[in-house]
C-alpha cells in the first residue's frame, strides 16, 4: 500500500499531467506539497486534491471519495459515490478521485495475491460502471483511482 504522503505526491503528478497548465506550476505546487508534508501537520488529501486542481485548472470540478474500510462492499460506498457523482452533474470538467481501494483489496494483508489483484480490478470496474450511470449529466467525467 502507498503511504498517505506518496498518495498526495502521486495525485499531484496526475492532476498536473491531465491537462495544460502554466509553465512552472507543477514545480511550484510540488514545493508547496513538500513544505506541507514536512510541516508535520496532518493533510486532508481530499481538500488537497480540490485545492491543487483549482491551481492547475480553475474550470475543473473535483470530488474526492476515500474508501476507509478494510473490505470493499459496493453497498456501503454507493451512497457516498452517488452523492459525489450528483455534485459533479452538469460540470464542464468533472473529476472523481477514489482513494483507498487498494487498502480494501488487501484486507489487512501485506502482499498482493493473484486473487486479491483480480478482486481489486473487479472493484474498480464496479465503481466505474456505477459512476458511468450518470454519464448523461457529466459526459466528460474523469475517474482517478489512487
Amino acid at each position: 500500500m502507498i503511504s498517505p504522503a506518496d498518495k498526495i505526491r502521486s495525485l499531484n503528478r496526475l492532476l498536473a499531467s491531465r491537462g495544460v497548465y502554466a509553465e512552472g506550476k507543477f514545480e511550484e505546487v510540488s514545493k508547496a506539497v513538500e513544505f506541507a508534508l514536512n510541516s508535520g501537520e496532518p493533510l486532508n488529501i481530499g481538500e488537497f486534491a480540490k485545492t491543487v486542481m483549482r491551481m492547475y485548472d480553475a474550470e475543473a470540478d473535483l470530488e474526492f471519495v476515500d474508501i476507509k474500510e478494510d473490505y470493499f462492499d459496493p453497498i456501503f460506498v454507493i451512497e457516498e459515490i452517488s452523492a459525489a457523482a450528483k455534485r459533479l452533474s452538469g460540470c464542464a470538467k468533472p473529476i472523481l478521485v477514489v482513494a483507498g481501494m487498494d487498502k480494501s483489496a488487501m484486507r489487512g494483508g501485506k502482499n498482493w495475491s493473484q486473487k486479491k489483484r483480480a478482486e481489486y480490478f473487479e472493484n474498480l470496474s464496479v465503481v466505474e460502471s456505477f459512476v458511468l450511470r450518470y454519464e448523461s449529466s457529466m459526459p466528460n467525467i474523469e475517474i482517478i483511482f489512487i
